[in-house]
């Protein structure tokens, strides 16, 4: 792979002379394969040959004449395989320049090994201005998610500058051929280099999967694994793949290499199998994104076989949709195939006498889940979750969001998902968090789409629905997942917790249960509270012609929160609810992780909240000392450095407007305010008649 430098500073004028050169050689060579259609192979065509030798005479003309016409095609390949190359590394290098130039806009510089730093480090150690390295850290820590957002680019646009390079070497390195071949047809001058080693790759898969899993070599399968992962991306790779095995020939290779028994233990065989099920799965991803009127047929075509067992002479094979949804667990999928696949399997486990019973029938028991996954549900919400517009219309189904939020459990099969829980309910919390907050779960919010209205009836929809749930019922896997929701959309939080009744986007009673739920898992509850100070902080500068407002809604929802993990306490020891399934420990808890979920991080509102949240840590960490005590406690008690610090920025940003005002013109009297605004949000939890 090259480095940040060596692509930065790529010169292209050798390539672009190689090019120029290769462009006169094909007209050149067009010219002689003309003369010689015309001179040689016509006339010895037309000719009346007699005599022994005649045959063979006419073979050799015309093949010198046709290979006159195989030479100029392969200077025309030649010719086309350069100029990509060069056009697309000139686009590398373009892209990474422009983040570059964003990172410098950012107070960010990039160092000549592509190392994104904050203005004033040193790449090796140390200042190279007088700043205090105390103020280094804190600008780091508040730019920190633009660091790695820039640095994952400058990895990714270097990795496909790499891969470019290796498409056009093995392309060159075809077009050659051995040391002395020669000249032969070519699809290099018509097609791009992703065309012809897409579908050239296609096929030798093809004769692989086509094989007996039992007589695949280790190297074959080391083959298919490495291919299925470098083409993954090739839509001309993934329709041929795909169209070539028909859908039932995909679901019968990945049940016969998966149904293949192998020693328990070998984990060496289980990551093969993993990585060779993402690369296939993605592949054919890859082809339901594309164009081509075949894939549409195809996915028809696979989505009937959902009902159907997959036949391999084995007593109780598995169904088309467990085979499908876990080869979707690897890759990105269309969003109507995404759809339409969805509608009819959850539509075909809820006809079920039993739901999901039929899941648990098959006879790849024996594999472990990382291999195949018995619930398709868990690679279907997998794939939905990375498609977050396909998952927003599959949760605006209200009925379907019922049944997928409150699924039965008795009937399906019991697999576990990574720290414990139900693993399809870890995939659904992540699908639910995409089609939110439109962000694939694990990606940072500074690049994420604007928030659609579609996104806000599914969050209100998923609020209430959950809310009904309640009680110990309520699934605890979801807590995690719903507290990035909720720190993703703080502003919809604040909005129903103080806003207008008619304006409210989202029930507050309905909302306090579920806040209620995610304050008994600590984890969830560090989350959404150090996440809230992002939204609560900007909702203080919101209205600077009349700051008092923003002052009171932003106390009431600090009350909220805090009134909801102390009705999360009282249910807790009543038995009322389940209780924590992490731990966290507070001297110790380090801020920073709600970061990645919030779309408005960076500038002068991070180092706010940096200074309201660690004020909010400290006071966190001192009232968990005495729990019981906590729940009879005044506001100011248990969130006083909280509120003092959000009082403080409150002034420092309406100071002028506070100068001039009767009730506002001190410290004290503000921190009064936001405080009794907290006490009310304290007060006005589930069922009072003041919360409405």
């Amino acid at each position: 792979m090259p480095t940040f430098e060596e692509l930065a500073e790529l010169s292209l004028e050798t390539l672009d002379r190689a090019v120029e050169d290769w462009r006169q050689a094909k007209t050149d060579f067009d010219t002689m394969a003309d003369e010689a259609r015309t001179a040689l192979r016509g006339k010895a065509e037309s000719a009346d040959w007699r005599g022994v030798n005649a045959g063979v005479t006419k073979r050799f003309i015309t093949t010198v004449a046709d290979r006159f016409g195989f030479a100029h095609e392969q200077a025309a390949g030649i010719h086309r395989v350069l100029e990509d190359l060069g056009n697309d590394l000139r686009a590398h290098r373009t892209r990474l320049l422009e983040v570059r130039q964003e990172a410098e806009s950012q107070g960010l510089f990039v160092t000549r090994n592509g190392r994104v730093l904050v203005n004033g480090e040193s790449p090796v150690g140390g200042t190279v201005e007088p700043l205090a390295q105390q103020e280094l850290n804190e600008t780091r820590a508040e730019l920190q998610p633009f660091i790695d957002e820039y640095a994952a680019r400058i990895e990714r646009i270097l990795a496909e500058a790499a891969e470019t390079d290796a498409l056009a070497d093995r392309a060159l390195r075809e077009l050659a051929g051995a040391e002395d071949s020669a000249f032969r047809a070519t699809d290099y001058d018509t097609q791009t280099i992703e065309e012809v080693q897409g579908r050239a790759d296609a096929e030798r898969v093809q004769e692989l999967m086509a094989m007996e899993p039992a007589v695949l070599s280790d190297d074959e399968l080391a083959e298919l694994d490495r291919t299925l992962r470098d083409q993954a991306e090739n839509e001309h790779f993934g329709v041929a793949l795909a169209t070539g095995l028909g859908p039932e020939g995909a679901l019968r290779f990945w049940t016969g290499l998966t149904a293949h028994p192998y020693p328990p233990g070998d984990q060496e065989r289980t990551d093969l199998l993993t990585s060779l099920g993402n690369g296939f799965g993605a592949a054919l991803g890859t082809a339901t994104r594309s164009d081509d009127p075949a894939m549409r047929a195809w996915e028809a075509d696979m989505i009937a076989l959902g009902p159907q067992r997959i036949d391999l002479g084995m007593s109780n094979g598995p169904l088309g949709f467990q085979v499908m949804s876990d080869l979707m667990a690897g890759g990105t999928y269309g969003e109507e195939f995404l759809t339409d696949y969805g509608g009819a399997l959850i539509s075909y486990e809820r006809a079920m006498d039993a739901p999901g019973s039929a899941w648990n029938n098959s006879s790849i028991n024996h594999l472990p889940p990382e291999v195949f996954a018995r619930d398709p549900m868990i690679g279907y919400m997998d794939a939905l979750s990375r498609t977050p517009a396909a998952a927003t219309d599959v949760f605006l189904r209200r009925d379907t969001m019922e049944y997928l939020l409150d699924r039965p459990v008795d009937h399906l099969p019991v697999e576990a998902g990574d720290g414990g829980g139900y693993a399809f309910r870890l995939a659904i919390g992540d699908a639910l968090f995409a089609a939110t907050t439109g962000l694939e779960p694990g990606t940072a919010a500074t690049s994420a789409p604007e928030h659609s209205r579609e996104s806000r009836i599914v969050l209100n929809n998923a609020v209430n629905v959950l809310a009904a749930v309640g009680g110990d019922g309520f699934p605890v896997e979801y807590r995690e997942p719903l507290a990035g929701i909720l720190v993703n959309r703080g502003d919809l939080v604040i909005d129903s917790v103080a806003g207008l009744h008619s304006e409210r986007p989202i029930d507050r009673n309905e909302l306090f249960d579920v806040v209620t739920q995610i304050s008994a898992d600590p984890a969830s509850y560090a989350l959404l509270n150090e996440g809230m100070n992002f939204a609560l902080v900007q909702e203080l500068g919101s209205m600077p012609d009349n700051p008092d407002l923003p002052l009171l809604r932003a106390g009431e929802t600090v009350g909220f929160l805090e009134g909801a993990y102390r009705e999360a306490l009282r249910a807790e020891a009543a038995g009322e609810i389940a209780g924590a399934s992490s731990r966290v420990d507070w001297a110790t808890y380090t801020l920073g992780t709600a970061a990645d979920f919030v779309p408005f991080v960076g500038g002068a509102i991070s180092g706010a909240v940096d200074m309201v949240a660690q004020s909010w840590l400290e006071g966190e960490a001192a009232a968990r000392e005495d729990e019981q005590t906590r729940q009879k406690q005044d506001i100011s008690d248990s969130r006083d450095r909280h509120l003092e610090a959000l009082a403080n920025h409150w002034i420092t940003l309406n100071e002028d407007w506070a100068g001039q005002s009767d009730s506002h013109n001190s410290s004290a009297e503000v921190y009064a305010e936001l405080r009794t605004a907290a006490n009310l949000g304290l007060s006005t939890g589930e069922g009072d008649s003041n919360s409405g």
